[in-house]
């Protein structure tokens, strides 16, 4: 079943009995009386439920009838009088909006025609992108950046019942597999060991507390590996912690772009960032937002204890802008100590957490690596 907020049919262009009446070869055919607005359409692909059991042909231009297992289906022109509604059609797809996305992703990263330099910002870019200036601090080598909140302080919902609900299913589901329940394990365990996941204090500010259910993500290119997904969409009272956090604007590189640039000389380079969104810190009175429940040393007989995240999430709606955000701020930040090259590479030549750039010589290669492994360690 499609759903669609609204179906535009006037009830006036709904069959009464008096229509009916109107043509003798139609009757003893009945037609209920419906005081309601239309609310479904049935699709073509519903063969058998338009399938006609019995059939009154038109006569004299009039409408003909059609019995279904619903009952009869009157169509054609009912002779009504010249002010009657005109007749209307209605067409329901349901990946519209979808197909609308995709195709404006492939104009902005594939077509050079529509593709522009210049970039605009909502209101709320700017107000994401003023806080992301305001809260940017370096500290022991890694920005940290608050979340941009649409309302700060946020009025979050304790949601922790939800995350209690999911960690017994996804007990269950590591119960009834070990390996899965290994790797699950070593994933929260080197969360922990990198500092980017704490146990969390037992003090919850009011407001600002808000419990993250996880789940385990596979790679179809990379076997044996899975990956702890935290999902930040999660609806609990009609809302999610994305739905409290501002996008941010768009920073990252035009794909188009990357690629001409990356065809430009004869040796190729492409290091990457690991774990990109980790590497920028959240400010500590945000952490409380980023609960989760997970048992001690991945012990399934011991009760859960309470963890939070230190960084940004991989699913965060924010996470993206700050995690770029914090790139371009390194490079800014170091530009009188670098070579211009390596500020214009991190720059123009990353695509996210992909750096892709060729240049003339392997010598410049080797010295390229090392100097911007140097900056972005």
């Amino acid at each position: 079943v499609f759903t669609r907020p609204k179906l535009h049919v006037s009830t006036e262009s709904i069959d009464s009995q008096a229509d009916i009446n109107r043509w003798p070869h139609l009757a003893g055919i009945d037609i209920p009386r419906i005081q309601a607005n239309v609310g479904l359409l049935i699709g073509c692909d519903a063969s058998d439920v338009l399938e006609p059991k019995e059939i009154r042909v038109s006569r004299n231009g009039g409408p003909y009838a059609t019995r279904t297992i619903f009952g009869w289906v009157v169509n054609g022109p009912l002779g009504r009088a010249r002010s009657s509604p005109s007749r209307t059609a209605n067409f329901v797809n349901a990946d519209l909006q979808l197909n609308e996305q995709f195709q404006k992703y492939c104009d902005m990263e594939f077509n050079d025609s529509v593709y522009s330099n210049k970039s605009s910002m909502s209101s709320n870019d700017r107000r994401a992108l003023d806080i992301m200036k305001a809260t940017a601090q370096l500290k022991d080598g890694h920005y940290e950046i608050a979340l941009p909140w649409i309302s700060d302080p946020p009025c979050l919902e304790n949601d922790c019942s939800v995350a209690e609900h999911w960690l017994k299913l996804l007990k269950k589901r590591l119960l009834k597999d070990a390996e899965l329940l290994t790797k699950y394990r070593e994933n929260v365990e080197g969360l922990l060991k990198e500092g980017y996941a704490v146990r969390a204090s037992t003090t919850q500010a009011p407001g600002r507390t808000w419990y993250l259910t996880h789940h385990p993500v596979f790679h179809p290119a990379k076997p044996g590996k899975i990956r702890v997904v935290f999902d930040c969409s999660a609806k609990f009272c009609r809302s999610s912690l994305n739905d409290h956090l501002l996008q941010g604007p768009d920073l990252t590189n035009s794909l188009v772009g990357v690629l001409i640039r990356f065809r430009q000389e004869r040796v190729a380079l492409m290091p990457d960032i690991e774990s990109m969104f980790h590497q920028v810190k959240v400010r500590p009175e945000d952490c409380s937002a980023l609960r989760f429940l997970w048992w001690p040393n991945g012990d399934l007989d011991k009760d859960p204890e309470e963890l939070m995240m230190k960084v940004h999430l991989f699913g965060g709606i924010s996470s993206p802008s700050c995690a770029n955000f914090a790139l371009r701020k390194t490079a800014h930040d170091h530009r009188q100590e670098v070579d211009p090259e390596i500020v214009s590479t991190v720059e123009r030549n990353f695509y996210v957490d992909d750096c892709l750039k060729s240049v003339q010589t392997p010598h410049f290669a080797v010295r390229l690596v090392q100097e911007l492994t140097e900056l972005l360690k």
